[in-house]
């Protein structure tokens, strides 16, 4: 298995410090790490008339930032039984969650250089394939229904292709649920954001569109945002309702913007290394392409469930909802949506996810 030089890694690192302080990105559970133009799909399995290629002993380590009762866990335990099963052993995934391989950037970093296998992307994704950014405009994807539109476009067909230009290779598409506000003080005009310091994750684009409603953005990982906001270090959070339950950042705050208004909801690209997935016979590629859509689909079918059930329990625990003037605050954030669009050369992307909102 052919490394990707670290020079390249450090180098897109060191550029995206020269942005933001890097601390890392969040979640639990699991043991200690051992020392396409589109997603993959089954349709790059080798020809039925050509004899199956043998399939190679390969330990598979796929991680994430996410604490394990959060539906990328659910989704890399259903791709590690699929794989094991349809490889009978030869190929075995070990799941790292919460963080523990390091933050979101590093464990891309990782797959770059070829200790990880499998990560889940999200806003750090961008330091290496600025692509990543047209997902990351807040109030752009609408709901669940509107990502899942997306994941069955060409949308994310053209997103794959780039993040190839960057060496990764995306083989499905998870999801993070619905994301919103969580405050100190009830948020229903943009003008109610003044001045608030907002954790955000560490993406270029978030932070130009909080800046835009008045905010004051904070990049942070994951994993610091409890206790960042229990010393004053931020004043409120930016997280879908799953890492709001999981996390308790609920006992933290009073409010939380309504579940009928997302801020984001983007598919999250599954991706290797394009070194790695090269380095497969073609036998090999067809067996993670059929596992990991199975996989993919079923944690986003997880996500739904978690997101209702995580926006019952923090009503429960007593956090506020509040109904935001949405018109107001697309008015405000519209001109970042051209900006970015523009400066990624993804107008006819904007146009498109724009297209398919329900």
């Amino acid at each position: 298995m052919a490394a990707i030089p670290g020079s390249r890694t450090a180098l897109r690192t060191l550029a995206f410090l020269m942005v933001f302080p890097l601390t890392g990105c969040g979640g639990t559970g699991g043991t200690q790490a051992p020392a396409s133009p589109t997603a993959a799909t089954p349709s790059e399995a080798p020809s039925a008339s050509a004899p199956p290629e043998e399939i190679g002993e390969h330990k598979l380590v796929f991680a994430h930032i996410t604490a394990d009762t959060f539906p990328y866990q659910d989704g890399g335990e259903k791709f590690k039984e699929l794989i094991e099963a349809s490889s009978d052993g030869k190929m075995t995934v070990e799941v790292f969650c919460c963080g523990q391989l390091g933050a979101e950037i590093e464990i891309e970093e990782q797959i770059l250089e070829g200790s990880v296998h499998f990560g889940v992307g999200a806003g750090g994704l961008a330091t290496f394939a600025p692509i990543m950014n047209i997902f990351e405009l807040l109030l752009l994807i609408k709901d669940q229904e509107h990502m899942q539109r997306i994941i069955d476009s060409p949308v994310v067909d053209d997103v794959a292709s780039r993040l190839e230009e960057a060496d990764f290779k995306v083989v499905g598409w998870f999801s993070t649920g619905n994301m919103v506000l969580q405050t100190k003080t009830p948020i229903v005009e943009p003008s109610d954001l003044a001045g608030i310091k907002m954790r955000v994750i560490q993406n270029p684009a978030l932070v130009d569109g909080f800046t835009a409603l008045g905010a004051a953005p904070v990049p942070l990982p994951f994993p610091e945002v409890y206790t960042s906001i229990q010393q004053g270090v931020v004043d409120a959070a930016h997280f879908d309702w799953g890492s709001v339950a999981a996390s308790k950042i609920y006992e933290l705050i009073d409010y939380s913007t309504g579940p009928e208004t997302n801020f984001l909801a983007e598919p999250r690209p599954v991706i290797m290394s394009l070194a790695f997935w090269d380095s497969l016979n073609g036998t090999e590629q067809a067996l993670i392409a059929d596992a990991m859509e199975e996989a993919a689909a079923y944690e986003r079918e997880v996500a739904i469930k978690n997101l209702e059930e995580s926006i019952i329990a923090v009503k429960d625990f007593g956090v506020e909802f509040t109904v935001i003037n949405e018109a107001a605050f697309l008015e405000k954030i519209a001109p970042v949506w051209d900006k970015w669009a523009k400066q990624l050369d993804a107008e006819d992307l904007l146009e498109q996810i724009k297209d398919l909102r329900p």
